[in-house]
């Protein structure tokens, strides 16, 4: 295959779309990634409650085994 003016620029248009294709995906991951998600607040009354029902199953664990 010869190499004309024309299959060079037409090589040069096909690499330079590919390449800003790449960019903009790269670009639209690195936007997500930045998005900051809601978070749920730390709640004391949660852990505890958490806590609690974990020390209830331990305690019956341990009347089980006596």
């Amino acid at each position: 295959m010869e190499l004309t003016p024309k299959v060079v620029a037409a090589i040069g248009a096909a690499i330079n779309a590919y390449i800003a294709d790449e960019e903009a995906l790269l670009a639209m991951q690195a936007q997500r990634a930045a998005e900051v998600y809601p978070r749920q607040a730390f709640s004391q009354w949660v852990m505890a409650g958490r806590s609690a029902s974990m020390e209830i199953r331990r305690t019956w664990q341990m009347r089980l085994v006596r």
